[in-house]
């Protein structure tokens, strides 16, 4: 039985990890009420994680990156306790 990657582990779900990690953090920054989000303030939120999640993306099209499981050399090993 071959045992699949947790979601979060993908190359999908590390993009979201990203992407909503640095809309919480830019929203924080911001100073901003959730009463006081308007159509730029959301541009803005949007913006700023699509430009953070492009190391995600290049390092997901690199076919020679052994994460998020394309290269099918990639061994795991037992982690050992001394």
């Amino acid at each position: 039985m071959k045992n699949k990657p947790h979601f979060l582990n993908t190359m999908f779900g590390a993009w979201l990890k990203v992407f909503f990690t640095v809309i919480l953090t830019q929203y924080l920054a911001m100073g901003l009420s959730i009463f006081e989000m308007d159509y730029n303030s959301v541009k803005i939120l949007v913006s700023s994680a699509l430009a953070s999640s492009i190391p995600v993306i290049i390092n997901a099209l690199n076919p020679n990156d052994p994460r998020y499981g394309k290269m099918k050399t990639t061994e795991i090993t037992d982690k050992k306790t001394i």
